[in-house]
């Protein structure tokens, strides 16, 4: 990977930890599931990108999964610190079977994991696609992503709907679209 690439990914990285800061003041949240278009499923920008998150001390106690695709396949990098996992009771490991569970139902999809399996808070995955059976990997990435928020809204680690303390806002506030997030 040249420099221009990995100083790009991880300026991309810092970006993302800026939207889930906001995110987690907004609402407390601390999963967070998003689509990164730069890494064209490139699993090394991905982990570089992460690295960019992790930069900030805050998003890095938080669980994330980035994803990215281009026109054959999608990739997929999550982190889930272990102090968060044990706390929440919910692995990076668990996040990425539900969300392989879900990738491998689309038509000529077929899942490798990438992660030695040595590594409790990390995980790493492509979702190759075959172009014959119709599924676009476009699709599938924004599938994956919505996927993710049902699954976090099941466990009950994001909150189903906004929360107002005041009679007067309005709950339709879309706050993840106001940051350019999927959620």
């Amino acid at each position: 990977m040249s420099g221009t690439t990995n100083t790009a990914a991880v300026k991309e990285g810092i970006k993302k930890a800026q939207a889930f800061s906001a995110l987690h003041k907004l609402g407390g949240m601390l999963y967070f599931c998003t689509n990164v278009e730069m890494a064209e499923r490139n699993v090394n920008v991905l982990v570089e990108t992460m690295a960019g998150v992790n930069k900030d001390k805050k998003a890095a106690s938080w669980g994330k999964f980035l994803i990215s695709c281009n026109d054959n396949a999608v990739c997929a990098v999550g982190h889930v610190p272990s102090d968060l996992a044990s706390s929440k009771g919910f692995t990076v490991h668990e996040w990425k079977e539900r969300l392989m569970e879900m990738a491998t139902k689309f038509a000529g999809c077929s899942v490798m994991t990438l992660s030695d399996g040595t590594n409790d808070e990390f995980v790493k995955f492509v979702i190759d696609v075959d172009p014959m059976a119709e599924t676009f990997p476009f699709k599938l990435c924004d599938a994956i992503v919505a996927h993710s928020t049902t699954v976090l809204k099941e466990m009950g680690l994001i909150s189903a709907a906004p929360s107002s303390s005041r009679e007067d806002e309005d709950d339709d506030i879309d706050y993840a679209g106001a940051l350019d997030m999927v959620w």
